[in-house]
């Protein structure tokens, strides 16, 4: 799938995540922020992709090491990468660590779960094997992608009302 699918879908997964969540407007800035970055940070190893070619030389080591959907497309090494994150994080505000790494790990988990959808799978077992595994066949850029970004986008907009209403409310 491309960005726009990817971070469309991140949006909408972390302002769920607010929604059910209660959170603050704070909190909820936070997930909905870090899981928009999170949807396309698996990408980081393509240097073709939307976040690879605005973070150059990360995207040339990432890439140098592993291949297009390897190990940043596993939920294993998302899982680290978040944890990584929220140690980094926590040294300074363990609750903005906490929200930030929710929302980083649920894009992450929502890029993996779309890329599962297209031709090209992805690794969910790795690093016990680089098999890809797909859920579907959908051609990357297709029609459903699109229907899938456009459904994104309206549950974007109707959590992200949701939460943000919800969070206005607790102050009064």
């Amino acid at each position: 799938m491309k960005y726009k699918a990817h971070s469309a879908t991140g949006f909408a997964v972390g302002s769920i995540l607010a929604y059910y969540g209660d959170a603050s407007f704070v909190e909820g800035t936070l997930l909905v922020g870090s899981a928009g970055l999170g949807s396309l940070l698996p990408d980081i190893d393509h240097r073709g992709s939307w976040i690879g070619r605005r973070l150059k030389v990360v995207s040339k080591i990432v890439g140098f090491r592993t291949s297009h959907r390897g190990a940043t497309h596993a939920p294993l090494v998302t899982i680290l990468f978040a944890a990584f994150m929220y140690g980094l994080v926590a040294l300074w505000s363990p609750a903005v660590a906490l929200y930030g790494a929710v929302g980083l790990l649920g894009g992450m988990w929502s890029h993996i779960a779309l890329d599962a959808l297209t031709k090209g799978g992805v690794p969910l077992l790795f690093p016990l094997t680089k098999k890809k595994f797909r859920i579907a066949s959908f051609r990357t850029g297709g029609a459903i992608e699109k229907w899938i970004e456009a459904i994104a986008t309206l549950l974007f907009i109707g959590y992200g009302s949701l939460a943000f209403f919800q969070a206005v409310q607790s102050y009064f």
